[in-house]
């Protein structure tokens, strides 16, 4: 398919100088620029929020607000579950060595 362009002076000479350096065709670079910018844009990272120490309002106590909190919420007994389960890995692999 055939486009006609009304383009300034300069950037026909930029595009033909880089062409030339790259020992290809003006029509070769100039597909490439539109591949390029019609193809898939690049995700942009999330702007993430800084954490926030904020006073709980029953307690008063200070509470760390994070934006990646955890999936779930642990109750203690559970939190007490996972450090046990830790702590006696911890001891067999001590009595081990």
């Amino acid at each position: 398919m055939k486009l006609t362009l009304d383009l300034p002076p300069a950037v026909i000479r930029k595009a033909k100088s880089r062409a030339a350096a790259q020992g290809r065709k003006v029509n070769d670079l100039a597909e490439d620029l539109f591949r390029s910018a019609f193809g898939p844009r690049p995700k942009r990272p999330r702007l993430r929020r800084k954490a926030e120490i904020v006073r709980d309002e029953l307690t008063g106590l200070p509470v760390i607000q994070c934006t990646r909190a955890p999936s779930r919420d642990w109750t203690p007994e559970e939190i007490h579950q996972i450090l046990l389960d830790e702590e006696v890995a911890r001891a067999i692999e001590a009595a081990r060595r």
